[in-house]
């Protein structure tokens, strides 16, 4: 795989370097703020002014519209010259380099996964190319594509749109492609024969082995092969990932304390409450707006307090472990009081 990802970056990166010899060599690029084509003599080089965009940077201060901010053509020759040399140096160490031992377990090695990997990065790349074609006049100036955000000029669709919506759809569909053959490439491996239709624990690729108790993600089984848990085990639920995630949240996380637990938590959702009640509650529009959703951010946070500390009454008073998997050091009422406050 690494191979096949190495010889499609180089091929990327010839073609990004195409543009380049175009754009400096040829006949040069359309310019729209001339309204005539020139070459592009000067191309930008500075790294921190085309990686900039990356991270919303630009010339002229910051933005959120990222790379589509670009607004010259130096910018946006540079930049090709940037990334078509990333690819082919990029290409070149996978062509000629092995899988990691972390990536060997992280990913499926089959033709129907590479086809799902590959979908994914074009839905992506589809996804920005949408954006991209939406906003930026440059690239795609007014005098070919119509005005920027503008569906429609005197009733008729502009060719703007009618690029933005193949680029989206496009994506959407690839992205449909992606969880399909992404589903049932860990499908196959896990051992599911699609025309059998059943799951064969011996024809499982590589060295996993079947397990009850870790079920590989891919089909759905009941959870730890238990009928009557009313439990499934799905390829959200039991995926490494999913897995990993979880159990670093920091409820699950090991080596925090009941307090560091809770302080963690009600950051981590406390600084977002405001907002939503804020910008869109009934008096956004008024004078009353900050002090309406600071009241209602207020009133959702001791209605949650009190939801915690009735869950501590009917759970830990009656000295029975509470059902369900939590932490060692929030199973007993005192503890659970440190996390609540």
């Amino acid at each position: 795989m690494t191979s096949i990802l190495g010889i499609h970056l180089v091929l990327l990166g010839l073609g990004a370097l195409l543009l380049v010899v175009k754009a400096v060599s040829l006949d040069g690029l359309y310019d729209p703020a001339l309204g005539e084509m020139r070459i592009i003599s000067e191309p930008t080089l500075g790294f921190p002014q085309i990686f900039g965009y990356v991270v919303g940077i630009t010339p002229s201060g910051w933005t959120l519209q990222g790379m589509a901010a670009v607004d010259n053509l130096e910018d946006v020759v540079g930049g090709h010259i940037w990334i078509g040399a990333i690819c082919i140096v990029g290409g070149v160490w996978h062509i000629l380099s092995k899988p990691s031992k972390w990536a060997e377990g992280l990913f499926v090695w089959s033709g129907e996964a590479y086809l799902a990997y590959s979908q994914a990065a074009l839905a992506y790349m589809g996804f920005f190319a949408a954006y991209f074609v939406w906003v930026n006049d440059t690239v795609y100036p007014s005098t070919f594509y119509g005005p920027v955000g503008t569906t429609t000029v005197d009733g008729v669709i502009t060719p703007r749109t009618w690029l933005m919506l193949f680029q989206l759809i496009f994506a959407c569909l690839l992205l449909a492609g992606h969880f399909w053959h992404g589903l049932r490439s860990r499908a196959i491996a896990s051992g599911f024969v699609f025309s059998q239709m059943s799951f064969n624990p011996e024809g499982m690729l590589g060295d996993k082995q079947f397990n009850s108790g870790s079920l590989v993600s891919g089909i759905v089984q009941p959870y730890e092969n238990n009928l009557q848990s009313g439990n499934l085990a799905t390829p959200l639920n039991t995926s490494s990932l999913s897995l990993t995630w979880l159990r670093n949240l920091p409820i699950y996380r090991e080596g925090l304390s009941p307090i560091a637990r809770g302080l963690e938590i009600g950051m981590a959702h406390g600084y977002w409450l405001l907002g939503p009640f804020l910008k869109l509650g009934p008096l956004r529009n008024t004078d009353q707006a900050l002090l309406a959703g600071y009241g209602s951010a207020s009133a959702l946070v001791v209605i949650a307090s009190l939801g915690l500390f009735i869950y501590s009454i009917a759970t830990f008073k009656g000295r029975t472990k509470p059902n369900g998997v939590l932490p060692d050091n929030i199973t007993t009422y005192q503890d659970w009081s440190f996390f609540t406050g």
